[in-house]
């Protein structure tokens, strides 16, 4: 064999950016065969499945989670809100903490959250990630209160019986609650 051609593509950390902010499921589903590839040269589906499943489990309780896809697009999917807040929770502490926090986008601001709480208590305090399919919208990220208060939430609504715009501006309402919260 001749090597005719090679092609050095952008960072990971770049990739990961553009798929958080703007939701590009290819890219997303093309990271689960990166991570089987760089593990254990095995660019399968299935194996990246089932290593961020074996990483997964010794941070989080996976309980009840189930992946089936990079994307999230399946419908046998299966993470709950109180999944998606573990989670949050460890990369709030881990080495990529930085990192991953820059990569969401901003509410008000960028990406697939520049139209949410835009010019509203929630703009710029609020930084997560969509999701979003017929009947089902969810964001996971981080809300920064008025007091400085750093909180991580996950918000899921399955089969919703209102149109995505309706159902978008009832989530901003508790957007807006969430980044005004003061404990007493």
């Amino acid at each position: 064999r001749e090597l005719i051609y090679t092609h050095k593509g952008n960072p990971l950390i770049e990739i990961i950016n553009q798929t958080n902010s703007r939701s590009v499921n290819l890219f997303a589903e093309h990271m689960i065969s990166l991570i089987g590839y760089e593990k254990t040269k095995n660019g399968s589906h299935e194996k990246g499945l089932s290593i961020l499943k074996n990483h997964w489990s010794s941070r989080i309780d996976i309980n009840g989670l189930y992946i089936n896809d990079g994307s999230g697009l399946s419908r046998s999917n299966a993470i709950s809100a109180h999944h998606f807040t573990q989670l949050l929770k460890y990369m709030s502490t881990s080495k990529y903490a930085d990192q991953f926090y820059k990569s969401l986008p901003i509410a008000g601001v960028s990406g697939t959250m520049s139209n949410v709480c835009k010019g509203q208590s929630g703009q710029n305090r609020i930084v997560a990630k969509s999701g979003s399919m017929n009947r089902i919208k969810s964001y996971a990220g981080y809300a920064t209160t008025k007091e400085g208060k750093k909180l991580a939430f996950a918000l899921i609504v399955n089969n919703a019986t209102c149109g995505s715009s309706l159902l978008k501006k009832k989530m901003e309402v508790l957007f807006n609650k969430i980044v005004s919260y003061n404990p007493i």
